[in-house]
């Protein structure tokens, strides 16, 4: 399996990414067997994209917030 270009990642892939993992629950993985994994916050994927991404959109969520109060 190849390593992810991290620099082709779209926004909207990583929007598309974020939803799956919001409706999939636990942060999961396909296993050899066809089952599924919880990935550990250890794993290289948890810590190079999930947990950015998590503190990416945390980010986006704030600036609105802030936006929001600016306008009252």
């Amino acid at each position: 399996m190849e390593k992810p270009n991290f620099e082709k990642i779209t926004k909207e892939d990583k929007d598309n990414y974020l939803e799956i993992l919001k409706e999939t629950g636990p942060t999961v993985k396909l296993n050899k067997k066809g089952g599924l994994t919880a990935i550990a916050p250890s794993s290289i994927k948890y810590r190079k994209i999930i947990i950015k991404l998590r503190e990416e959109k945390k980010r986006q969520k704030q600036e609105e917030l802030e936006t929001l109060g600016q306008d009252a």
